[in-house]
């Protein structure tokens, strides 16, 4: 979406604000569902991509318009067919239940490019959020948290370097009890120094949504990927 549009050309549902009144999906899919290596318990599994926008022009198209009015320079556009087949790849056959996205131009053309070129995204409700601008990875938490306990699947799109603090908090969560300052050596050093533009992580994360990123072991969260545009 260009500034100033109100809807998704992709054909997204879009609904702005703390609501989800729109996303209808059983309690629990079988999809979430697996067991636990060590009780054999069954416990409850979904899927985070992190997706950082696309490169931005360097300045907006007006000079009121300030950064957050910023659009996607022409190379970010042409990366972003291929974030879209990255997304597809990852979701495994499976829908994808929520985008979360910022307000602000760069992240709202990168939801909506990425919608055009893959279906599975422009079917998923899009939920706005102006919190989400430049938000630090304390406020994305919080806006995780309040993700529906039915969305098995989730898309959040926003900006560094809130984007790369969420990631590696998110994979030092599952770190050992023994005191070890490794928590982050399962973390690809180029995913440890940055996350570029366009880059996404793919994450597996264990329980619900309104546990994540509680302290040691509240929560394990596995890599499933890390692709940038130059892998794409």
């Amino acid at each position: 979406m260009r500034p100033g549009d109100t809807g998704s050309r992709s054909g997204q549902r879009l609904f702005i604000g703390d609501g989800y009144a729109e996303l209808k999906r059983p309690s629990v899919t079988p999809s979430q569902l697996a067991p636990d290596a060590h009780t054999h318990d069954t416990v409850v599994m979904n899927r985070l991509f992190i997706l950082r926008h696309a490169k931005a022009a360097t300045h907006p198209p007006t000079a009121s318009g300030g950064d957050h009015e910023r659009p996607l320079a022409a190379r970010g556009e042409a990366v972003l067919p291929g974030v879209a087949r990255s997304v597809a790849e990852h979701l495994d056959g499976r829908p994808l239940d929520l985008v979360l996205c910022s307000t602000s131009a760069r992240t709202r053309e990168t939801v909506e490019l990425v919608a055009q070129a893959e279906p599975a995204v422009a079917a998923a409700p899009l939920k706005l959020d102006a919190k989400l601008y430049l938000a630090n990875a304390p406020r994305l938490l919080k806006s995780l948290r309040k993700v529906p306990a039915d969305a098995a699947t989730v898309l959040l799109c926003g900006h560094n370097p809130g984007l790369h603090e969420l990631a590696l908090l998110l994979l030092a969560d599952d770190a050992s009890d023994d005191g070890s300052d490794d928590a982050n050596e399962h973390v690809p050093p180029r995913l440890r120094y940055d996350l570029p533009t366009a880059g996404l992580v793919v994450l597996d994360l264990e329980g619900s949504w309104t546990s994540i990123g509680g302290g040691r072991r509240s929560r394990a969260a596995t890599l499933r990927a890390f692709v940038v545009p130059s892998d794409m």
